[in-house]
């Protein structure tokens, strides 16, 4: 499947909003534990989910604009990703890729090896 999408970035779009739906995907757990995937190159995929666990005081979370994780890789990576996404659970997977997190607000991505 991540073939097929990484394969569509060659092709030149009308628009971003047609090329977005064409590279683009979700998988989900739940209709609360999703993970976004966006192909943006032949080896460029980029990772979106909101955070559901926070490993910190109840006031600090209310309070923290530290709502997403967002990340980047290669395929190789993002095979790695897109398995650990349904075999680990979801603690174990936001401590593992937690590294990769920026503020979202700040639309900031982060290479994750």
């Amino acid at each position: 499947m991540l073939d097929e999408y990484l394969e569509r970035t060659d092709t030149k779009y009308k628009n971003g909003d047609e090329q977005m739906a064409a590279t683009s995907f979700t998988i989900s757990r739940s209709p609360k534990d999703f993970l976004h995937i966006n192909c943006d190159g032949q080896d460029e995929v980029w990772f979106l989910s909101d955070r559901l666990v926070f490993n910190m005081h109840f006031l600090l979370r209310i309070f923290s604009d530290k709502t997403n994780m967002a990340f980047g890789g290669n395929k190789t990576l993002a095979l790695r990703v897109i398995s650990d996404f349904f075999k680990l659970s979801r603690r174990d997977f936001e401590n593992e890729y937690s590294m990769g997190y920026q503020n979202p607000q700040k639309h900031g991505y982060v290479q994750v090896s």
